[in-house]
């Protein structure tokens, strides 16, 4: 059964884009971009969710998947009345959302923009997600202060930019501050949804698919590259951005995405 996902959006245009964020993100990591593309093209609606167990949106019931993720994005298109098919930019988590979306409902789907992510299933541990992942699990789930949880990451040697993207997951519980989400079951999405190979989403006959990539990203393969391009794909390299391309790279990301004119 579909679960009602918190949004925000922006621009009231007739066409909707759906901007889906990485894991351990929010809807909020992408609101500069969403934004400033909004300001570009007020032709857009643009709709920024968290995703199903991310934020302030329902946890994944047993067993997590990224069908489960997928499905409920679906159940937002319908609630928000989106005009199909659908347009999706996915950074990381969100790129392989938006692929797991085409493969449940191909109809449904037009273009997917993929932000530095592939359809591979991930090769250990890409970017250091499970590292920090673990380093979440470990944490206290209630601390007095931020403080005290970015020094403890930072000692076991995650990055300080790392560490604040990561620290925006907690919220206020009166005197407390606790995680937003349940870290068990995100974990067992985490493992279910990277051993996923998406690569039917888009070697399907027919489909629209773009990958940015970063040329820092150790998220994005030269192999990669070449079987999207054989995929007939169309591949957008930004030279000097890491994987986080909205926060690098952010006025290169939003030229290539005006002009792809979704």
């Amino acid at each position: 059964m579909a679960q009602r996902l918190v949004h925000d959006t922006r621009g009231s245009g007739g066409h909707t884009v759906f901007m889906l964020h990485g894991f351990l993100g929010s809807g909020r990591n992408l609101q500069s971009l969403a934004r400033r593309w909004s300001e570009r093209e007020p032709r857009l609606r643009l709709v920024l969710p968290d995703l199903t167990g991310h934020g302030m949106s329902p946890p994944p019931v047993d067993p997590p998947s990224i069908a489960q993720v997928a499905g409920d994005v679906f159940a937002l298109a319908d609630a928000v009345k989106s005009d199909e098919p659908l347009t999706i930019v996915g950074h990381s988590f969100g790129g392989r959302t938006a692929l797991a979306m085409r493969l449940l409902d191909p109809a449904r789907i037009g273009h997917v923009v993929l932000l530095d992510i592939t359809p591979n299933a991930l090769r250990g541990d890409v970017g250091g997600l499970d590292r920090v992942l673990e380093h979440v699990l470990a944490a206290p789930a209630h601390v007095t202060s931020r403080e005290e949880l970015r020094n403890l990451f930072l000692g076991r040697g995650v990055s300080a930019s790392l560490t604040d993207w990561v620290l925006l997951n907690l919220t206020q519980d009166g005197d407390l501050l606790r995680w937003r989400f349940d870290r068990d079951k995100l974990k067992a999405l985490h493992l279910e949804a990277s051993g996923q190979d998406l690569w039917g989403a888009v070697e399907a006959p027919g489909v629209k698919t773009t990958l940015i990539y970063g040329t820092r990203s150790r998220f994005v393969r030269q192999d990669d590259v070449d079987r999207l391009h054989a995929a007939g794909a169309d591949i957008i390299a930004i030279e000097n951005a890491g994987h986080f391309l909205h926060v690098d790279a952010q006025p290169a990301l939003l030229d290539h995405l005006v002009t792809l004119a979704l």
